[in-house]
């Protein structure tokens, strides 16, 4: 049996470059940053609710448009990305909309970077 070689590690950083591999990616902030702001201004939500004692340990709930009486609503819990290094929970309150108002709660949390 044949072991394969490990991938160099250079290599594999590069994989998680998303900015160096979408040129355009500065077109997508904008529109996440924009669609964000309306969201929140639409939805009001609870943001910055602290879920630890860190600076970055906050979150931001969108709860569920739900007719009363309705069952209890799921809820999508969004771990933004950004190499663990970059971004902020505020840049991805353009996805709560859709799901607020098909009944889900969204819950999109902060990290320590």
């Amino acid at each position: 049996m044949k072991i394969a070689a490990r991938p160099d590690p250079a290599w594999l950083d590069s994989q998680y470059n998303n900015r160096a591999l979408v040129p355009e990616h500065g077109v997508h902030f904008e529109r996440w940053t924009t669609g964000s702001q309306r969201a929140r201004e639409q939805l009001g939500g609870l943001l910055d609710v602290a879920y630890g004692h860190g600076e970055g340990e906050k979150l931001d709930v969108f709860p569920a448009q739900r007719k009363p009486g309705a069952p209890l609503a799921p809820v999508l819990v969004f771990i933004h990305g950004g190499y663990w290094r970059s971004l902020d929970k505020a840049d991805h309150s353009f996805l709560a909309p859709a799901f607020v108002k098909q009944g889900a709660c969204v819950v999109v949390p902060n990290y320590a970077l």
